[in-house]
């Protein structure tokens, strides 16, 4: 459990702006761990795993009301939190080059991952079928890119990152290790801080 502002220990009228919003991010952040990172949800899981490997199936998402105002950015300024955003979108729009080298690396250590993550392909590296990992993931850019036209009042075209080649070194366990702190880390750091300060929750975080 995350330790929020002594805002939430008092009445609210006696704690500024900055506090109330501050305390509503912590609270929201403790639910979603509640939730998400429960031994329930958690050995729901993994126990699906393995189904999830021999059939491969998406999970819809839920109902997202897209009716979004700069009221609902908190703790934030709404120039900022647009320019997180797309920070955001350009991170998440190669996702294609992401799931490939992340393919490469599972490829040999673990094939069943490597197909849920990456896909398959010919042997000229020609993408048959995308994994389920990349069809869930790639929904993300088409969304936060919904969320900057509603609350920006206009398009905004994504620049892609580049994304880091498949570098092997002949070590596959350190180097998966070190393409996972590389690479995962800062694209869902950056989409799961917008989520988090929006007001409205999102069941897509």
């Amino acid at each position: 459990m995350i330790n929020a502002p002594n805002c939430r220990l008092v009445n609210a009228d006696s704690c500024s702006e900055n506090s109330r919003n501050e305390s509503h991010i912590y609270d929201r952040i403790n639910r979603l761990l509640d939730r998400y990172l429960s031994f329930e949800h958690l050995h729901e899981r993994l126990r699906d795993l393995p189904v999830q490997f021999e059939n491969p199936q998406p999970r819809p998402w839920s109902l997202i009301d897209w009716h979004l105002d700069h009221q609902q950015i908190v703790g934030i300024d709404p120039d900022v939190f647009l320019s997180i955003l797309v920070g955001a979108i350009d991170t998440e729009a190669p996702i294609r080059a992401y799931t490939e080298t992340s393919r490469r690396y599972l490829e040999t250590l673990h094939p069943p991952l490597a197909r849920f993550v990456g896909g398959t392909t010919d042997s000229d590296g020609v993408l048959l079928e995308p994994g389920l990992w990349e069809k869930e993931e790639r929904q993300h850019t088409p969304a936060l890119l919904k969320i900057y036209g509603q609350l920006a009042g206009e398009k905004v075209a994504p620049t892609p990152r580049a994304v880091r080649q498949y570098e092997p070194s002949g070590d596959l366990r350190t180097d998966l290790y070190r393409h996972g702190l590389r690479v995962r880390p800062p694209s869902d750091t950056l989409e799961k801080t917008d989520y988090l300060l929006l007001h409205k929750g999102f069941e897509c975080l």
